[in-house]
């Protein structure tokens, strides 16, 4: 049977038949996600949305949708992009504002609802919109695996707050904290030449200061597609222990990737809505 003639019953199945459709007819895909809504006899994608959730038709993996605004200034278009994707544990839900606000790649955001985080920029382009959500959809996929939650404690491998005592190894770094015990741990995320030319220097600011460093399969937040790669340092014997950190990212999906992501894309209104905003607009 031609995959195109199916009628499908669940979300999953409208979602790959989308796919489907968005090869044949070379369109967008949020445009393919409305013709296969139509095609399961729904009005529309966020129709079939709407009505296939209350019927439990829901992924044991967690739903997550980031969007943000762009504006292209030398054309005057505009208009706004959101990112769904999947994690194994819910992060937003869980996220404090103090928390977001720490976080490079989350700080212009703001959790609307339980599965969806609002980047409040305006990007100068589309392409620019999609690596900021990419990047944040990143954080969000790094802090579902490990449990981790950003904070303003960079200072602690800094050494008595003076940034001149940064090593020169380190570029891109961000500071975590297991809420649990409140240990910290230190991401860097230098380009891959720069991590393995300073190896000298690294061995001894780590036996300097009792430090551990691991480097990282899983390939970062940063610039993974780039030429960055993630490396996890924390105190020796009093920090977070690296090893299940490690493991633990091991274990997941490669990092996201926005060159090969399914991006639904708007104009400049009305603004996206998900499934958590729409059940708390219709509750009395």
């Amino acid at each position: 049977m031609n995959k195109v003639s199916i009628r499908p019953k669940t979300l999953v199945g409208i979602k790959s038949l989308a796919k489907t459709i968005k090869k044949r007819d070379t369109i967008q895909y949020c445009d393919a996600l409305n013709l296969a809504a139509k095609q399961a006899g729904f009005g529309s994608f966020w129709n079939a949305q709407r009505i296939l959730s209350k019927k439990g038709d829901q992924s044991p993996r967690a739903v997550t949708y980031i969007s943000a605004r762009w504006f292209e200034r030398n054309t005057k278009d505009r208009g706004h992009v959101v990112l769904e994707f999947r994690v194994d544990n819910p992060v937003l839900s869980s996220l404090s504002q103090y928390q977001i606000d720490s976080c490079r790649y989350l700080s212009t955001g703001k959790v609307v609802a339980n599965d969806h985080l609002v980047l409040n920029f305006s990007s100068d382009s589309k392409d620019a919109a999609r690596e900021e959500i990419a990047r944040a959809a990143r954080a969000i996929q790094f802090m579902s695996a490990t449990g981790l939650r950003p904070t303003r404690a960079r200072n602690k491998y800094l050494h008595k707050s003076r940034y001149e005592n940064r090593p020169s190894f380190m570029d891109h770094e961000t500071p975590w904290v297991d809420p649990n015990t409140r240990q910290h741990i230190l991401v860097n995320e230098p380009y891959e030449g720069n991590m393995h030319s300073r190896q000298t220097e690294r061995n001894a600011w780590k036996e300097k200061y009792g430090f551990e460093l691991v480097e990282s399969s899983w390939k970062g937040i940063y610039f993974p597609y780039g030429g960055t790669r993630m490396e996890l340092i924390s105190y020796r014997g009093k920090g977070v222990p690296l090893g299940p950190i490690k493991t633990a990212l091991e274990r997941i999906n490669k990092p996201l990737d926005a060159a090969e992501a399914d991006w639904l894309e708007f104009g400049p209104g009305p603004y996206f809505e998900s499934p958590e905003e729409q059940k708390t607009k219709t509750k009395p």
